[in-house]
């Protein structure tokens, strides 16, 4: 029984595995990674400069903002509960 439904669900997932375009795929995934790289690069960089407090500080204004602008740009209600 447990086989049984082991292939149904590599067969139904199958379509997941297939790419129907994979230069574009992999495209994505190696700019993501380089993005990622370079992110992480950034960060340990200031660590090693200017230390972990100022890292720390520069990582959560950056998220602050990000989520600031987000909200700015893109209107989503916003209420208290």
């Amino acid at each position: 029984m447990w086989l049984c439904a082991i292939i149904f669900m590599i067969r139904s997932m199958s379509s997941f595995l297939i790419f129907q375009h994979p230069v574009e795929t992999y495209g994505y995934a190696i700019i993501f990674s380089l993005t990622g790289y370079l992110g992480v690069n950034a960060v340990l960089s200031q660590v090693k400069i200017f230390g972990a407090l100022a890292a720390v500080t520069v990582t959560t204004f950056r998220k602050m903002v990000t989520i600031i602008l987000s909200f700015i740009i893109f209107s989503k209600p916003f209420t208290f509960q």
